[in-house]
Parts: C-alpha cells; structure tokens; sequence
C-alpha cells in the first residue's frame, strides 16, 4: 500500500503545475501507467485496479476534450515517447506476470502459480 501512495504522490508531482495542458495530460497517463504496474506487482485487488482504469478512462476523456488535431496529438506522443515506452514495457511485463500466475489456477495438474519456472520436464530438454 505504501507504494502505491508513493505512486499517488509521484503522479500529483509530476503534473503538479502542468493543468490541463497537452503535455500534463500525457503525464499523468504515463505517471498512471506505472501506479497500474506497480499495483499489478503488489498483488493489489481487482477493486483497487478497477479504481485505477477508472482514473485511465477520466484521463483519455481529458485528452480528446484538449481538441488536438492528428498532427498535434503525434507530435504530443513522439516527445514524450521514451517514457511511453518505458511505462508500458513496464506494464505488459506486470500484466503478463499477473496472467502467468493466476494461469495454474484454471488448469488442473498444474502447480499453483502457474507454469514451472523451469519449464516442463522432457520439454525443454530437462
């Protein structure tokens, strides 16, 4: 929980004077992106992550509400797109994480926790 605060905290700092603006818009997407991962590598629950994409959605909305042309929208994204791409690297590896996990749970046979680590005996040369 505590990191999560400090990802609440991160998240008011990083757009903290930006307003409304294109570029704290994207901010606080980015800034959102890495709550979400650091939320899924916690192990929070689904009600805590249906808080988070609520707040996603609110800010996708304040972003078509900015009235971007297309150009200015793709020149928005390709400044900030190094930390774009961090945050969601970041966030694919958090969720598939996540799916590997729970992915025993729904298969008989399998250890929980998903796949072995290690891989199968006999598939992997083991």
């Amino acid at each position: 929980m505590r990191t999560i605060a400090f990802g609440v905290c991160l998240c008011v700092l990083v757009t903290a004077g930006c307003g409304g603006s294109p570029d704290g818009v994207v901010k606080k997407q980015i800034a959102l992106m890495n709550e979400i991962a650091t939320a899924m590598e916690q192990g929070a629950s689904q009600a805590e992550l249906d808080q988070l994409q609520s707040r996603g959605e609110a800010i996708a909305k304040e972003f078509e509400g900015l009235g971007l042309t297309d150009s200015e929208k793709q020149e928005l994204l390709t400044r900030h797109q190094a930390d774009i791409s961090a945050a969601a690297a970041r966030l694919q590896k958090a969720m598939m994480t996540k799916a590997m996990e729970s992915l025993g749970e729904g298969f008989p046979g399998l250890p929980p926790g998903g796949f072995p680590s290690g891989g199968f005996p006999g598939l992997n040369g083991n």
